[in-house]
């Protein structure tokens, strides 16, 4: 088990080339918020997340272990809503009606 103790907040100071190269974890808000943690990540290597009190890991966060590993972190998604209507789908007001005055240039 690899052992994690470092963050690179948004892989600050790592070639973008590094970032993307890295095996990730996906991590649910809950966990987002816990700085002790086993995981697994995208290769299947198994995980024990040991970061200072406090730390909050966000989407993009680089994190370090022991042997100079590297593992992006991942938020996430939540699973699409079941019931109702979906969450971000743009419902159409009613048109307001047409003030026909100085100006109008249609045909009447």
């Amino acid at each position: 088990m690899l052992t994690i103790n470092k963050l690179l907040p948004q892989g600050q100071g790592l070639a973008p080339v590094l970032i993307k190269r890295a095996e990730t974890i996906e991590l649910s808000l809950d966990e987002h918020q816990r700085n002790r943690f086993d995981t697994t990540d995208s290769a299947g290597r198994a995980l024990a997340v040991s970061l200072p009190e406090g730390t909050v890991l966000h989407d993009g966060d680089v994190l370090v272990a022991e042997d100079g590993t590297m593992v992006r972190v991942l938020a996430a998604h939540a699973p699409a809503p079941t019931r109702g209507k979906p969450i971000g789908i743009a419902i159409k007001a009613a048109a307001a009606p047409h003030v026909h005055g100085p100006g109008c240039k249609h045909d009447h």
